[in-house]
């Protein structure tokens, strides 16, 4: 069917978030605010990745590239993994407090 085999920016995106878990949860447990923070940063990679994605999508289905049921399923799959790396990056901000005793810059304690 239309769609299968073009679309690697979700295995991209799959890639990178699934990287964000292992990495905010291996900062979270070591206490480690640099991967913490690298964590963070990766997240504007996969906004970024998500909207190009997006784009994709919506180009083609415009051209008839994809069927209109593949498209659909693959927006819901790209929301998901876009809100594991936001996920990702919530563990790395507490990994943050934890070491500093700030979350978001702001000092709860």
């Amino acid at each position: 069917g239309l769609g299968h085999g073009r679309m690697e920016l979700i295995n991209h995106i799959a890639e990178i978030a699934i990287a964000m878990v292992d990495d905010s949860v291996s900062s979270f447990i070591k206490e480690d605010s640099d991967l913490a923070r690298e964590v963070i940063a990766r997240d504007d990679e996969v906004d970024k990745l998500y909207e190009d994605a997006q784009k994709e999508i919506i180009t083609k289905l415009q051209n008839q590239e994809l069927e209109p049921a593949f498209a659909i399923n693959s927006t819901f799959i790209l929301k998901y993994l876009e809100r594991i790396a936001d996920h990702s990056v919530n563990i790395a901000e507490w990994a943050n407090y934890i070491k500093s005793g700030y979350y978001k810059d702001t000092q709860i304690f």
